[in-house]
């Protein structure tokens, strides 16, 4: 009962209101949310579910010479991603059509955290991986927390 409500609140969470209320998570929440997708991460032998999902998208984007995506090129890929697997759009991860400036600071601090710790060599699979796990976890406190008001 407790996967098939955290999954309707995800679904919810985003689906029609483009989690424009991300805005409302701390800079601590966000945190917390890009280390538990990191510490998913480590010590997997094998590419984790979400590396596997990603795979596609991330071949078929352009890489720096060191194989890594740049913020803007990880924001795409998560875009596509999201879109594809989910049909969300986050605020923040697409680029506007008309060059206005949509940036939501949930993505962008979150690209922060990730481009400081890789010393701004670029974002691997791996780092997108926990960035889209952070994400979809922002997504699933917002949805549960909209449940509960509800």
């Amino acid at each position: 009962v407790a996967l098939s409500l955290a999954a309707a609140a995800a679904a919810l969470a985003v689906n029609g209101v483009q989690a424009a209320r991300m805005q409302d998570f701390s800079k601590a929440d966000v945190e917390t949310s890009l280390i538990s997708g990191l510490v998913d991460l480590v010590g997997k032998d094998g590419p984790s579910e979400l590396e596997t999902a990603l795979q596609p998208f991330f071949e078929a984007s352009t890489k720096g010479d060191d194989g890594t995506l740049t913020s803007d090129g990880a924001r795409d890929v998560l875009h596509r991603f999201f879109v594809g697997r989910r049909g969300w759009t986050v605020k923040g991860l697409a680029t506007p059509a008309d060059g206005s400036d949509s940036q939501g600071w949930v993505p962008a601090h979150l690209l922060d955290l990730l481009n400081r710790r890789t010393g701004g060599r670029g974002l691997g699979q791996r780092e997108l991986a926990a960035l889209s796990s952070a994400v979809e976890g922002l997504a699933r406190q917002e949805a549960e927390g909209r449940m509960l008001q509800a």
